[in-house]
């Protein structure tokens, strides 16, 4: 069975695919990282995100049209 790469990680999202999904910078989105608000999972050094918990983030944040 062959490993999966991580932009094809069926869970978790790196800072940079965040990033990209949100379209700014990976700094920006390293410092989002940091906000308690903000769902993350450490790993040693490593941020990870739960794309479920990241979806569910942003459907709080949006705003009725």
């Amino acid at each position: 069975m062959y490993p999966i790469r991580p932009q094809e990680n069926p869970y978790l999202f790196t800072i940079p695919e965040v990033a990209e999904i949100l379209r700014i910078g990976e700094a920006r989105a390293y410092e989002l990282a940091k906000q308690k608000y903000f769902p993350v999972i450490k790993i040693g050094s490593r941020v990870r995100v739960p794309k479920q918990k990241f979806f569910e983030w942003m459907e709080k944040r949006s705003e009725p049209a």
